[in-house]
């Protein structure tokens, strides 16, 4: 059993060597490659045609920028994805970098903070309380993030919740293939689920309402890189999503559909006029029932229509 544990251990051992060992560029020359990468993948997007041939132009004199070949950069971001908390780190810096270039250059503060001014309990609210930006490898646990909230006095009946995020894919080779979950679970446990696959370079999202007649109990969901068959581990298969935000929106009721409640409140209920008058003999008093009583009584007996009898039938005589 020692010697068992024994060559367990070394093998762990040199692992662990061998991914310290693998040539990768710096944490800040590989910040600096990958800002200007993800800005010519950028630029090529724009043109009308060929984008796959002006990706890898504008890829290809990146590297050479740097003088870094394709396969020292390959090796770099396998030797990061296995640490994935310094390129989590890189990526952050990324975003920020990116995003103050965009503002400096004309682009609107609303893109960025979009719902980040409303607070938890008005009637639009971003609740994602994680990262605003995430990436996905095809490495588990790191080829998916998932979220659970549970509700709170602010989550109401009929409620609309709104998953966005906007997606970058880096792939060497394959298929793009990535699936967004959004689901609710009522007070009775019962659950409503919406799923959607994406594979572009577009904002994406993902929209659930609650039912007017459930109390919510929570809200949930997952962004998933699927891997595809045949596909093999050392494949360079990078998702980055970013802007990420859950949007709550509370059903709010329009002024006109207000003065339509109350108007159809108020035909429903009866009018002073339209009550039935109930015990009229009994409110009144002896003197008035008594006379009211004649009167019926007396009242003209060729009101109603009088029957003949048939020709050959004698009537008897008064005695």
């Amino acid at each position: 059993m020692k010697k068992i544990l024994t060559v367990i251990t070394l093998a762990l051992i040199a692992f662990a060597s061998c991914v310290r060992d693998i040539p990768h560029l710096t944490a800040g020359t590989m910040e600096d490659l990958l800002y200007d990468l993800h800005k010519a993948q950028y630029a090529s997007s724009y043109g009308e045609d060929k984008y796959d041939y002006n990706e890898y132009v504008y890829s290809k004199a990146v590297l050479q920028k740097y003088g870094v070949t394709q396969e020292e950069f390959d090796s770099s971001m396998i030797y990061y994805l296995r640490h994935s908390d310094e390129l989590h780190k890189i990526y952050e810096n990324i975003h920020e970098r990116l995003s103050n270039e965009a503002l400096s250059l004309g682009a609107d503060v609303s893109d960025f903070n979009r719902y980040s001014d409303f607070s938890a309990n008005g009637d639009t609210s971003n609740i994602w309380r994680e990262n605003k930006f995430s990436v996905l490898t095809s490495y588990k646990p790191y080829n998916y993030i998932a979220f659970k909230y549970a509700a709170d006095s602010s989550y109401h009946a009929g409620d609309k919740f709104i998953l966005e995020f906007n997606p970058k894919f880096h792939y060497q080779d394959g298929f793009r293939n990535a699936t967004a979950m959004l689901a609710i679970k009522y007070n009775n446990d019962s659950v409503i689920h919406t799923v959607t696959t994406f594979s572009m370079d577009a904002y994406q999202s993902i929209t659930l309402e609650a039912s007017p007649d459930l109390k919510i109990k929570s809200i949930s969901g997952f962004i998933l890189q699927n891997k595809n068959l045949n596909e093999t581990t050392t494949t360079l298969k990078l998702i980055f999503l970013n802007n990420i935000r859950l949007i709550r929106c509370h059903q709010v009721t329009t002024p006109s559909q207000q003065v339509a409640d109350n108007d159809s409140t108020e035909t429903t209920l009866p009018s002073k006029r339209e009550e039935p008058q109930k015990d009229t003999i009994k409110n009144l008093n002896a003197k008035d029932s008594s006379k009211m009583m004649r009167k019926m009584l007396k009242a003209p007996t060729n009101t109603l229509p009088r029957k003949r009898a048939p020709k050959d039938v004698v009537l008897p005589k008064k005695l």
